[in-house]
């Protein structure tokens, strides 16, 4: 990884545990070849507080997880492709999908649409 890619409070691999970045610089770029992105997946998005949904019709199967945020739903599908929904409209705007496959992405995201951090809501 690169030291651009990553935030304080990142969630990160490194030597194969879990932690949160607490320092972030370009000076030493041999320390990032040993952090790896952990990839998103159910358990984070719900950590995280998304909602899950699961649709079993005649018309539509499938789970989406959901995350409302200052007037914006966060929705990821299924296959975690992500869309971005204003609340009121039935309409989306549907980002770059490999942009978001990995924990610290939809941290970053979330930071850069609310100013805040992307806290874990669910603790085991």
């Amino acid at each position: 990884m690169e030291a651009k890619e990553l935030r304080i409070g990142n969630y990160v691999i490194e030597k194969n545990k879990k932690k949160q970045m607490y320092s972030v610089s370009n000076h030493n770029a041999k320390n990032y070849s040993e952090i790896y992105p952990i990839p998103l997946n159910e358990k984070w998005l719900l950590d995280f507080g998304f909602e899950k949904k699961v649709f079993d019709s005649d018309i539509y199967y499938g789970v989406e997880y959901n995350l409302e945020i200052d007037g914006l739903i966060l929705n990821y599908c299924d296959d975690f492709s992500l869309t971005i929904h204003l609340e009121e409209r039935d309409f989306g705007f549907i980002p770059d999908l490999n942009l978001f496959k990995n924990v610290h992405q939809i941290q970053n995201l979330y930071f850069a649409l609310t100013g805040k951090e992307l806290t874990i809501k669910n603790q085991e």
